[in-house]
């Protein structure tokens, strides 16, 4: 690491500087919350400093060199905004020199404003372009947080002005405080790696970079004079980053056959240089773990259509898995379709048969372990074989099975002590599908109640049976949306004429039953138990 430079700075000295907003940064994002606290916090400083000597300390802002330049690792978001609190305050005072050039840039030849910035952003062309609209033009009428903040900030000044009365000269004494009794400690670095590894040992007011944020920095290095190109390509990626690099370290381990104990993401990624050096490599994984999350996206656009979809085998499986109580079920289903999605972003027909298979043996282990044993530590060790059995074309449906012999007759016994909640609704859309020819149903699909929440003295119920059955899986049953909310809370001669509109089969089939009474509900019970039982038993 090379030297550091670390010197406390009052605002005026700071502000005498160019810094660029690297393109790896988040945008602006201070809100109310943080501005209003950034006024109190230097007005009450001014209201209650008993000498000219006095200083506040506003934090740490991290940098390095390029260029000539001034990147900002951390610090964007109280440069900006303690900016947007000089602009409103120049706009009350117009006459303030030194409080106009902490802003602009002034030619050095004319000592004229030249009406440049000393913040820069390049995060993207619109953030610079927000910015310069509010400090250069003073456009305050959008809706972007810079005009948000500089009318909050010109609000704050106004009601204080107001307050003061005839003394405007308290305004221009709060200005010199401002620039001369408020301190930052710049931390300057040499290089990027240095700014990052300071970072990470500091604390401070400013808003913490993510995990991704750090790798993305590493990666913008990395990518050189191909800087341009890797953020097109960064911000053309759709999903959640942290979804696709947490889905990405789990590939990456299946490949080494790491199958012990997880880490988290930044040690993972930062622990060795390689992982992040090859920033092609990199994106290009990232876009294609990106495809494997969409592979999903539009495999049954309506439901009509659906069963001639040739992924309708598979996009039910993967819903029940969507509503498992975890994240891990996603590794092996991601590590396939990694390893075998083709460049057109699809399985083979032979593969979309391999995989259907794959998600019920996911389905099976996930939720069996859920129901005995109701923790995720129990599914952990295996999935992680699983996966790294799946990249070297191992078998990984023997260790699914091998771990779930010895619960195969428990499976029955946990559904009917109600070991379930955590699971329920996957396992109420597992019976549904269960049920043949069943097509996709609509991903906002709800649980209903037959017998309904808000009990009634009705067909045989009494309050003590009704307090043991209401939460019953056989009083449960997938219903769309709209008719979950037609059919309320009303007797059950009434709900049928809303279940017989279902595409649900399992709710259309409500429709043949007389009464909905505690025997009829025992009945129902007893074969969604056995139903479910049936599917999960890897011994079936």
């Amino acid at each position: 690491m090379e030297a550091l430079q670390a010197t406390p700075q009052t605002l005026q000295e700071v502000f005498t500087y160019i810094y660029f907003i690297p393109e790896y940064q988040r945008p602006y994002s201070w809100g109310k919350d943080e501005c209003e606290k950034l006024w109190e916090d230097l007005y009450s400083f001014f209201e209650s400093k008993s000498t000219n000597n006095d200083k506040y300390f506003l934090g740490n802002i991290v940098l390095y060199e390029e260029n000539g330049n001034y990147c900002v690792v951390d610090g964007q978001q109280r440069l900006i905004s303690l900016s947007l609190l000089m602009r409103a305050l120049f706009e009350k005072v117009m006459t303030f020199n030194s409080l106009e050039r902490c802003l602009f840039i002034f030619d050095d030849e004319t000592g004229e404003n030249t009406e440049k910035l000393r913040i820069i952003s390049n995060v993207i062309d619109e953030e610079r372009e927000n910015l310069e609209n509010v400090l250069v033009k003073k456009e305050i009428d959008s809706d972007t947080l810079y005009a948000k903040n500089y009318k909050l900030f010109s609000e704050c000044l106004e009601k204080w002005i107001d307050s003061l009365g005839a003394n405007k000269t308290k305004l221009k004494e709060f200005i010199r405080v401002l620039l001369n009794n408020v301190v930052l400690l710049p931390i300057k670095c040499g290089d990027l790696d240095d700014a990052l590894t300071i970072f990470e040992t500091i604390n401070n007011r400013g808003m913490s970079l993510s995990d991704i944020d750090i790798f993305k920095a590493q990666l913008h290095k990395n990518a050189g004079q191909n800087s341009k190109e890797f953020i097109r390509r960064w911000n053309e990626i759709e999903n959640d980053y942290n979804d696709i690099f947490r889905i990405y370290m789990y590939i990456l381990r299946a490949k080494d056959k790491i199958t012990d104990k997880e880490i988290g993401l930044r040690p993972f990624f930062l622990s060795t240089n390689l992982r992040l050096k090859d920033w092609k490599t990199v994106i290009h994984d990232m876009e294609k773990i990106d495809s494997c999350i969409n592979y999903h996206e539009g495999a049954c656009p309506d439901v009509e259509s659906c069963e001639y979809c040739i992924k309708y085998k598979i996009c039910k499986w993967f819903q029940i898995l969507w509503y498992y109580p975890n994240q891990y079920w996603q590794y092996p289903i991601y590590t396939f379709l990694f390893k075998f999605l083709n460049s057109d972003g699809e399985l083979t027909k032979e593969k979309v048969e391999e995989y259907s298979l794959l998600l019920q043996d996911t389905i099976r282990y996930c939720y069996v372990k859920s129901i005995i044993y109701n923790s995720v530590n129990t599914i952990k060790d295996v999935i992680f074989r699983v996966c790294a059995n799946i990249w070297h074309g191992k078998d990984y449906k023997k260790l699914y099975y091998e771990s779930l012999a010895k619960n195969n007759f428990e499976i029955k016994s946990a559904l009917e002590a109600g070991k379930v909640q955590r699971s329920l609704r996957g396992l109420c859309f597992l019976h549904a599908y269960l049920t043949p020819d069943q097509v996709f149903i609509p991903w906002e699909a709800q649980i209903e109640h037959i017998l309904p929440k808000k009990w009634n003295n009705y067909d045989g119920w009494t309050e003590e049976t009704y307090q043991n059955d209401v939460n019953k899986i056989g009083n449960l049953v997938v219903l769309e949306k709209k008719l979950n909310i037609s059919a309320k809370n009303e007797f059950f001669s009434r709900k049928k004429d809303v279940y017989k509109n279902s595409d649900v089969i399992a709710a259309k089939n409500l429709c043949d039953i007389q009464s909905w009474t505690p025997d009829t509900l025992d009945k129902r019970n007893k074969n969604v138990i056995e139903e479910l039982t049936n599917f999960l038993r890897s011994d079936q």
